[in-house]
């Protein structure tokens, strides 16, 4: 069961980076999207996940390539 989280985050983490987020040096749950005139962020805590920008698109996209 220890694992399953794990596998989880993986899977996850290398969906977000195979759409163009880079994940943060600083905070390896931060992962970050630049457009030339916007931004997109989402953290990961447990199994929650906080979503927020300045381009409703890209937000609207990244939710339903998650769901």
């Amino acid at each position: 069961m220890r694992q399953a989280s794990r596998q989880w985050y993986a899977g996850l983490s290398s969906f977000l980076i195979s759409h163009g987020n880079t994940q943060c040096a600083s905070d390896y749950y931060l992962f970050i999207k630049h457009g030339s005139k916007s931004i997109t962020a989402l953290l990961i805590y447990v199994d929650d996940i906080v979503l927020s920008g300045n381009d409703l698109i890209e937000i609207q996209n990244i939710t339903q390539l998650l769901d």
